[in-house]
């Protein structure tokens, strides 16, 4: 796989309390339970073969659905954002300090323009951009056999500053065994880009969303730090898999969320 190169507001309102909506949550919480996802996990090992989860395999996590390919209205953006401009979650100020600053995606930053089954995802690519509760499904199994799907990709354009250290935060439930992999260049030209660093995420399989924000990782790398231009990551690449010898995923990716931090 190509991931081998690697080698590696408040207002006074008139009125009754009682009279005004619940309070939001954000972010929000799952849209349904997780159902049994043990048959499709065992099934697809049984088969032991490189291959996305099918439809029907990932309804554990997406409830009933005809087809994996995106839906246009089926992941409406929430209002108010739950962190608008460059605010982040608390946990990635808990992780990468005070002066840490978020660059949240649009959903059409993401997935390159793969069919979603090309992606082994499960509904739309892009709902990842958002942290509301609903996201994409991701399944796939990968094996050491040189066989491959495409990756997820997060497009970041010139969003980063000329210099920083850069995190992730990502906020999932189910099976998540992954990479994201930071890298520059031209997604169209796949051979010639260049990976910079790896960031691991690890989730046991479970119902509630679990959120994690990667900085530097003990015993596997610092968080990647550039000092110009030429340093800056471009692209986010998803590879479902922890390791160059393949793995198991079945998750929900409610979002995705890049942030720099001063080097």
């Amino acid at each position: 796989m190509a991931m081998l190169a690697l080698g590696l507001a408040a207002l006074p309102v008139p009125g009754c309390l009682d009279d005004l909506p619940p309070t939001a949550t954000c972010p929000g919480e799952a849209e349904r339970s997780l159902g049994d996802c043990t048959p499709a996990i065992q099934t697809v090992l049984a088969e032991n073969m490189t291959r996305c989860f099918r439809v029907e395999e990932m309804e554990c996590i997406t409830g009933p659905r005809t087809k994996c390919s995106c839906v246009s209205d089926e992941c409406p953006a929430p209002e108010p954002e739950c962190w608008p401009g460059r605010d982040c979650p608390a946990l990635v100020f808990e992780k990468g300090g005070p002066e840490a600053r978020c660059y949240h995606l649009d959903p059409g930053d993401i997935g390159a323009s793969f069919d979603e089954q090309q992606q082994c995802l499960c509904g739309c690519a892009g709902c990842a951009a958002v942290c509301d509760g609903k996201g994409p499904a991701l399944g796939a199994l990968t094996l050491d056999d040189n066989q491959q799907f495409f990756p997820v990709v997060f497009d970041l354009g010139t969003r980063l500053p000329r210099q920083g250290k850069l995190g992730i935060y990502g906020r999932m439930r189910g099976l998540a065994n992954f990479v994201i992999v930071a890298m520059r260049g031209d997604i169209n030209v796949w051979e010639e880009l260049v990976p910079l660093h790896y960031y691991a995420f690890l989730t046991p399989l479970q119902n509630d969303f679990d959120e994690q924000a990667i900085v530097d990782q003990p015993f596997v790398a610092p968080a990647y730090e550039w000092g110009g231009y030429d340093g800056r990551p471009n692209l986010l690449v998803l590879f479902p898999q922890l390791s160059d010898e393949g793995g198991l995923s079945l998750f929900e990716l409610d979002c995705l969320v890049p942030f720099v931090m001063p080097r």
